[in-house]
């Protein structure tokens, strides 16, 4: 819940996420990143994160709309909100708000060679959200299927293999692991910091007796098939529940063995009210970037 300041930042307190504080359609938002190097946010409670000396390395423009309004929209229908970003043209972000979370569904992009069509449905925040709330989920983006019709072994114990799919799986580990007072060039803002941990690994799917099951060490082994080791990185976000902003005040992500963080996207100026240009003379893209992050 906000609490009024009435002699100094120690007057903030710990606050609540909920999904009307999250964004709005019909508005802009400008932001800027600062790619000199910062030491990482530390979690706890009733934090001063002091990011107030951030430089514009460089800025952009952000829109919310509403699907409809965008190319592409027909391949998520259960989306209610669309990202725009005015420095690449080529991508709209999709994007689903309810009650309890806040979810992205994937993207559009097109241009004038090529089309991608990325859909998969991961959780952004959850709702409400307060200081040690979390989320867990886990995720499967399908590859490409291979046709095999082989038979290694017919008496067994490996059956015929029609196909094979090597796919994506996505752990993510969501806590809001820190309350407190955010301060960045915008201004001094009552803050819920969240940090969302990714871990990527390969996952091979053979299709047998018309059912998809995951390879065992002997498949894996016949095909001369080695997976790489999972991948994990982590992503960190601060909200407020006040001013109607809508969007993270700041972010940025890291590498488990980093020390540092060496990008850092913050929020520049109050967001305002914004006319929408139609996509079908304009392609456009995306904030915040799915990539799962």
């Amino acid at each position: 819940f906000p609490v009024t300041i009435l002699f100094s930042i120690s007057s903030f307190a710990q606050i609540t996420l909920e999904h009307v504080h999250v964004i709005a359609t019909g508005r802009q938002y400008t932001e800027a990143i600062d790619n000199g190097s910062y030491k990482k946010a530390p979690s706890g409670a009733n934090m001063v994160w002091d990011y107030s000396k951030l430089k514009a390395s460089s800025k952009d423009s952000v829109r919310f709309g509403m699907p409809f309004w965008y190319k592409g929209y027909t391949h998520f229908p259960q989306s209610n909100y669309a990202f725009i970003n005015s420095s690449d043209t080529s991508v709209v972000q999709y994007a689903e708000l309810t009650n309890t979370a806040f979810y992205s569904h994937g993207y559009y992009a097109s241009s004038d060679t090529s089309l991608t069509i990325f859909r998969l449905k991961s959780k952004i925040f959850a709702f409400p959200s307060t200081y040690n709330s979390s989320f867990n989920e886990s995720l499967i983006y399908p590859g490409l299927s291979i046709g095999l019709g082989i038979d290694p072994d017919s008496t067994g114990p490996i059956p015929k293999l029609d196909s094979m799919q090597i796919s994506t799986g996505f752990d993510r580990s969501a806590v809001m692991d820190g309350w407190g007072t955010l301060k960045t060039p915008l201004g001094t803002f009552n803050s819920l910091k969240q940090t969302t941990l990714q871990i990527a690994s390969q996952i091979v799917y053979v299709k047998t007796n018309g059912a998809w099951i995951k390879a065992s060490p002997a498949i894996l082994n016949l095909f001369g098939l080695t997976l790489p080791a999972p991948d994990s990185s982590y992503s960190v976000e601060f909200m407020t529940n006040s001013g109607g902003i809508g969007v993270p005040l700041m972010s940025y992500s890291y590498m488990p063995k980093d020390t540092s963080v060496t990008e850092i996207s913050w929020l520049y100026a109050i967001p305002r009210k914004s006319s929408i240009v139609s996509v079908e003379d304009h392609q456009l893209t995306v904030y915040p970037n799915p990539a799962l992050s």
